[in-house]
């Protein structure tokens, strides 16, 4: 017996709005350019800047692991109003996430070359007025990096960090993110893989969305199959559900929140999930402003239940689903 399909709910579509949390503008230094903004679970935000003229435009086109000249970055903290300055000096790291930890921050660069001399060490720890403590590597082909309370650091991939480029499986050895999923402790030491023990009929290609909730929690959506998965406590719960849920995800008990596809990025869907499966899907749903004005281009990230969403140097979110 072919597998049911999740309903489509015809209650009427309503919009999603985006409530404004941080204005980022304030925050940025004269001449800097803004260049990734990371999330934290006490409801922080920690923005990355970079000086205009020391912007290497070319990673974007072309990714690099490590820059041809140094620059220094600025960490600028904000939570609950209060803001805090970090200054990370002479780095050839191409920074492109950023968590809090409890070290201070933890900057990763997304790509990661395999030489035959060793790996390159594509993310820094640093204090908390930016004095660097340790350099990790954590993979090619980083999609997401999450740190939790207790110091892990939760990394997805995409497909080039789960099959092999940069030098990795050929020549070199098995990637770091061939699970998909990857826990490491503090020093850059793995923890734990995604599905090692096989509890899990899918095999990762490419993470879509990723939300991790707690030190051992953790929701996902990824290619080819795109079942949603919940990780709690060292057991796996799969719904079915065979389309792409979203670029990011929030989670609220048995009801995840999936924005973004490739059709529509900037549309949602509420998803209902049932024993194994996804029961039922909401109509594409518009996020719009408090004005009920459509978003600018825009990233989204999910934290536990809440996404938040970074649109032209504001921080905006929707709690209410």
């Amino acid at each position: 017996m072919p597998p049911r399909k999740a309903k489509t709910s015809h209650a009427k579509a309503r919009r999603l709005v985006a409530k404004p949390y941080v204005d980022l503008k304030p925050l940025l230094q004269p001449g800097h350019e803004l260049v990734t903004v990371g999330f934290g679970h006490d409801e922080s935000v920690v923005v990355v800047m970079q000086t205009t003229r020391n912007v290497q435009k070319n990673i974007h086109v072309r990714p690099v692991s490590v820059l041809n000249e140094p620059v220094d970055y600025t960490i600028v903290h904000w939570k609950r109003g209060e803001v805090h300055r970090a200054l990370v000096r002479s780095t050839k790291l191409p920074v492109g996430h950023v968590q809090i930890c409890p070290d201070g921050y933890l900057l990763v660069g997304g790509r990661c070359a395999w030489h035959r001399t060793g790996a390159d060490k594509n993310a820094l720890v640093v204090d908390p007025t930016g004095k660097e403590l340790r350099q990790i590597t954590l993979g090619d082909g980083i999609a997401d990096v999450r740190v939790t309370h207790d110091g892990s650091i939760w990394a997805s991939y995409f497909d080039e960090g789960v099959f092999g480029n940069f030098g990795w499986a050929r020549p070199g050895p098995s990637p770091v993110g061939e699970d998909g999923i990857v826990q490491f402790d503090a020093h850059g030491a793995i923890k734990w893989r995604f599905n090692r023990n096989g509890a899990v009929a899918h095999r990762i290609c490419d993470v879509y969305a990723f939300n991790v909730v707690g030190n051992d929690e953790f929701w996902t959506c990824f290619y080819t199959d795109f079942p949603i998965v919940h990780f709690r406590d060292g057991v796996y719960e799969v719904f079915e559900y065979g389309k792409n849920a979203g670029h990011a995800i929030a989670a609220k008990g048995r009801r995840v929140l999936g924005v973004g596809n490739y059709d529509n990025p900037q549309r949602a869907r509420i998803l209902e999930l049932g024993k194994g499966r996804v029961t039922a899907s909401s109509p594409e749903i518009d996020i719009v402003n408090e004005s009920e004005e459509p978003l600018p281009p825009c990233n989204f990230a999910g934290i536990g239940p809440v996404l938040y969403v970074v649109a032209n140097h504001q921080i905006l979110r929707i709690n209410e689903w």
